[in-house]
């Protein structure tokens, strides 16, 4: 089964579409689920929404943690690796929404200026593993 923060439960589908991956989608650490895999949140607080796979994303704890520090991605940067990894769930629109911002607060331009900046940093490009 899955890590999940704290006591959260997900729906089986969630947990279907996270057992996929067996990937970190930012250092591409490379894991079995329970030894440090994570569901990562796009939105994060009161805005989390578990079940919304639009916020959705793959983590290793080592960089779940690097959220908290100045290495962080932001959630920008997170946008742009589930825009990368999961186009069959990536939706601006529904992650704007979920984290209560207007649309257009965050735009394609932003998230593709964002992406560039991620692939000079060499943390793209690439494709995670998929177990299945």
């Amino acid at each position: 089964m899955i890590r999940v923060e704290g006591k959260r439960h997900y729906a089986k589908a969630t947990v279907a579409w996270a057992e996929q991956w067996d990937s970190c989608w930012r250092c591409r650490r490379r894991g079995v689920w329970k030894h440090g895999l994570t569901i990562h949140h796009i939105t994060r607080g009161s805005n989390r929404q578990a079940n919304n796979l639009a916020t959705t994303t793959i983590a290793c704890g080592d960089c779940h943690s690097k959220e908290e520090t100045t290495d962080s991605l932001g959630e920008i940067g997170w946008i742009v690796l589930k825009r990368w990894h999961d186009k069959a769930h990536y939706n601006l629109l529904r992650v704007l929404r979920a984290w209560d911002k207007v649309d257009g607060f965050i735009t394609e331009a932003d998230v593709d200026e964002a992406e560039a900046k991620l692939i000079e940093r060499g943390i793209l490009p690439w494709q995670p593993w998929k177990i299945a």
